[in-house]
């Protein structure tokens, strides 16, 4: 795999099983502090914590923690020490007084001082309290203890949930308020924000459940207890957008399009994944001509015609990519024509997949959606019509590994079975019959949304939904595509590359 990094905490995490079911937290619980270890927040949000380029104590923003800058713990049992956590996952005392801010030897004698109301704590060594500064320093030797002398306790596994939360997008199922990872953090004197939700810290169980996927990559929804008796849950908007190239030439201009439309028009900046047989001088290529978007690549073989068709049916095999939500799957022929946030969104709390459903192809007469399929089986289905699967939405994994995992066990069988060439339509035949086996599909929203021109005159910008398909076009889709993306790029709605 190119072009990725995995964040999150991974299959290690101890809180209940990774499965992909609800699970109950053991720990986040208000501070109690001797039991267990805390990082340590000021009145203004920020962490106290060790710059391992400037070696010395800073405070800083929960976003500024990674390599060089790591959180200073607070251990009170048997007596209060400060540690810094090493790569090595042994703790080292901080001594307040050295040069480097830190040693393995025993630290400072340190006193605690606890805050009567607010669940606040001062901390005081040898030369004096410990004062976090306005430029992000942070003093040692303060004489007299003020609010500037006040840290909030947050217990260290509680905390680690709190930071992965910040690293990611959510959605309030309520009114499907998108937060971004920009408006997530601590907020000051005990509490965490997440956007317009103020999480108060000393407050018992605010996380009643985590779900998580199904290998344990990152959190999937969160149920909080915002207050006393108020609720939300949240689900993660971490969405992916797949392609499937294979060949060179036209297809590959499709492939230029169709991302550039994605990104400039549909105003998308998070994930794409490309799956191709393409060898990694040929991607290099396709992403000079791109620019900076951040497109992941899997690489893989494909014998023959059936095998590239089907190659979109390995998404649930991909582990990198088991905690996205939404996902969406485009053909190569489709260009995007409206800013596509609130369709994904809206695809994220549905509880089927999408697709463009064709009205002149019904399950038992049509051969590209299904019709062998139904007909051959005693267990019949409503003969409704069928849709084309050149754009598909799932709204997390585990709807859309469930279809794509059925449909690639059934064309592995029918091809035994009938000949590798047996069904006529392949994949597009298996996964409507699949999607509505298991009741699984619903035309709604994509139907709505995308447009199939038949002619070069029947592109009206007045009429942008989303997504224009234009497999009508054959051999000149990359021609329509180029002439219809150059005009969308001319107009007002255009986004930075």
């Amino acid at each position: 795999m190119l072009c990725y990094s995995k964040a999150g905490w991974g299959a290690s995490e101890n809180i209940g099983e990774s499965t992909g079911r609800e699970m109950k937290l053991a720990t986040p619980k208000a501070p109690s502090l001797g039991i267990t270890m805390y990082v340590l927040t000021t009145i203004f949000g920020t962490i106290l914590a060790f710059d391992g380029k400037k070696m010395g104590l800073v405070h800083c923003d929960l976003k500024k923690l990674g390599r060089d800058i790591q959180p200073i713990y607070l251990d009170r049992n048997p007596k209060p020490r400060l540690l810094l956590k090493r790569a090595s996952g042994y703790y080292s005392n901080i001594h307040l007084d050295a040069p480097t801010g830190f040693r393995s030897l025993p630290g400072d004698v340190l006193e605690t001082d606890s805050g009567k109301f607010d669940h606040s704590l001062s901390i005081k060594g040898s030369s004096g309290y410990v004062t976090y500064r306005p430029d992000g320093g942070i003093n040692v030797d303060t004489l007299e203890k003020s609010d500037w002398e006040s840290f909030y306790p947050v217990d260290s596994e509680l905390f680690a949930y709190l930071q992965e939360i910040s690293w990611h997008d959510w959605v309030f199922s309520a009114n499907k308020l998108l937060a971004r990872s920009s408006e997530i953090g601590f907020s000051g004197s005990n509490k965490f924000r997440i956007s317009e939700l103020n999480l108060d810290l000393a407050q018992d169980n605010q996380f009643m459940s985590i779900r998580r996927d199904h290998i344990g990559n990152g959190i999937l929804s969160l149920d909080l207890n915002s207050n006393v008796w108020r609720f939300d849950r949240l689900k993660r908007y971490n969405p992916l957008v797949v392609f499937v190239l294979f060949g060179s030439g036209e297809i590959e201009k499709q492939f230029i399009s169709a991302v550039t439309s994605l990104v400039r028009i549909g105003n998308y900046n998070d994930k794409i994944l490309l799956i191709t047989d393409k060898t990694p001088h040929d991607i290099e290529t396709l992403m000079i001509l791109l620019g900076k978007i951040n497109i992941m690549i899997k690489i893989v073989s494909a014998l023959d015609r059936t095998d590239q068709v089907s190659a979109r049916l390995m998404l649930a095999e991909i582990d990198e990519i088991s905690d996205h939500q939404p996902i969406l799957y485009a053909d190569l022929d489709i260009i995007f024509d409206n800013d596509i946030e609130k369709f994904l969104v809206d695809l994220l709390f549905s509880d089927k997949m999408t697709a463009q459903q064709e009205e002149f192809q019904n399950r038992l007469d049509g051969a590209s959606v299904g019709a062998e399929l139904f007909n051959d089986d005693p267990i019949q289905v409503e003969n409704t019509f069928g849709f084309n699967s050149g754009l598909m939405g799932f709204p997390n994994m585990e709807i859309c590994a469930s279809i794509l995992s059925s449909t690639k066990k059934l064309l592995t069988e029918y091809c035994r079975i009938h000949g590798r060439n047996g069904l006529t339509w392949a994949d597009q035949a298996a996964i409507n019959y699949v999607a509505a086996k298991f009741d699984a599909f619903d035309p709604e929203p994509l139907t709505r949304l995308t447009r199939v021109p038949f002619h070069h005159d029947q592109f009206d910008q007045n009429d942008r939904r989303g997504f224009v398909h234009f497999w009508h076009f054959g051999p000149n889709r990359a021609i329509a595509m180029t002439r219809y993306l150059q005009s969308l790029l001319m107009s007002s709605d255009v986004y930075p590359a």
